[in-house]
């Protein structure tokens, strides 16, 4: 299944041919309580089927639904896995993406694809990316309070010693060694995904080392900054021993990098472990980002640079005047939202709609302002909106 990153949100957020169908529900992380997601998912689907069959009477709902019935009885999707599932499908598209956080149970038929929750977690202010650096290898992370997943290294990129300054390395007891790549297990403790070296030979001086590890550290700084920091614009979070991040960072050019480090060798602890302590560290940041975005907001709304009346956003977002725009987490608008002229429409009780705050969301990011998804006990409004705008 593809990782959820910028490109792939702006794809979905391109649009796709009506009607869009989107289904979000959270999953299990053991059996077995992960055998009643696929029964949910089944009811999710039913709801939409009913929504189709009101909203657009004249188009075949089950060449959108066929392949949310396929997945419904494939019993390898239904796997434990803690967080959440987003499915969207409109016609001739089919997409599938797991989330490290829980999403609420919500089936939206509209003209575009639903996609709130992949904002949240794209944008949000508590993701971050972690590199884990050893004297010899280098892994990347990403995740946000909830989780951490690896991720996937481009084929250029030095990961180990031997790969970035050539095939026989120094190694820090004096010994020569070469790259194994991934391994299953490491001196009897298991590799959580990390790429290793095994050393043998004859002694070496500490100077050549020191040389051999500056430059491994240069070429690591530059490739993550051009593959990874660049391009999600996250925050940076050092793992790996102290001497080790005294030698990083005299090179480090990553202006995303923070300056605390997660302290200890990498690879011996778990995905879970780094992500508890890569939080420790995020949090304090990510509590002083939201508070400076309400403190700009406030600012911006005594000079008639901002609004959280979501009509007047929606009309600021259609004349492409939004900078910044934070969306409360859990709050729905039910309604329509005319992106051309920016009018708002909300939706009677019962009525099937689209979540406006989505759609605006969605017009923001596609004019090239900035979203945020913010918990509703850090929003500057009760609205469900605030904007800063650009003029």
């Amino acid at each position: 299944m593809p990782e959820l990153n910028r490109d792939r949100l702006r794809t979905l957020l391109a649009g796709a041919e009506p009607p869009c169908v989107s289904v979000y529900l959270p999953t299990s992380r053991s059996y077995p309580d992960s055998q009643q997601d696929s029964k949910r998912f089944r009811n999710l689907v039913l709801r939409a089927e009913e929504t189709l069959k009101s909203q657009h009477p004249t188009r075949d709902a089950r060449a959108v639904l066929e392949p949310f019935n396929r997945l419904a009885d494939d019993p390898q999707f239904w796997r434990p896995s803690a967080g959440g599932l987003a499915i969207l499908a409109a016609p001739g598209r089919f997409e599938t993406i797991r989330l490290p956080r829980e999403v609420p149970e919500l089936a939206v038929v509209a003209d575009s694809f639903h996609v709130k929750p992949l904002i949240r977690h794209v944008q949000s202010a508590d993701r971050f990316q972690l590199l884990a650096l050893t004297q010899t290898t280098a892994n990347m992370f990403e995740g946000n309070r909830y989780g951490l997943e690896p991720l996937e290294l481009p084929a250029d990129f030095p990961e180990n010693l031997e790969k970035a300054v050539g095939e026989e390395v120094k190694t820090n007891d004096g010994r020569t060694g070469h790259s194994l790549g991934n391994m299953g297990q490491l001196g009897g403790k298991e590799n959580h995904g990390f790429r290793g070296m095994v050393s043998y030979g004859r002694a070496s001086k500490k100077d050549e080392v020191d040389s051999d590890t500056g430059k491994f550290f240069q070429m690591v700084d530059r490739a993550v900054q051009e593959r990874f920091s660049n391009l999600s614009g996250l925050p940076l979070i050092l793992a790996c021993l102290p001497q080790h991040a005294t030698d990083f960072r005299k090179v480090c050019q990553n202006r995303f990098l923070l300056p605390e480090t997660v302290l200890g060798n990498p690879r011996d602890k778990s995905p879970d472990q780094l992500r508890q302590e890569a939080w420790q560290i995020l949090e304090p940041h990510y509590l002083a980002r939201l508070e400076k975005l309400k403190e700009d907001y406030r600012t911006a709304f005594s000079r008639g640079l901002g609004s959280d009346d979501v009509a007047t956003v929606a009309k600021a977002a259609a004349a492409s005047r939004v900078g910044t725009l934070l969306v409360d987490a859990d709050k729905l608008i039910p309604g329509k939202f005319e992106r051309d002229s920016g009018e708002i429409w909300r939706a009677v009780q019962g009525e099937a709609a689209d979540d406006m705050l989505d759609d605006i969301a969605e017009l923001v990011l596609a004019r090239d302002g900035v979203v945020v998804v913010v918990p509703s006990d850090r929003m500057p409004s009760q609205t469900g909106v605030t904007a800063m705008y650009r003029f």
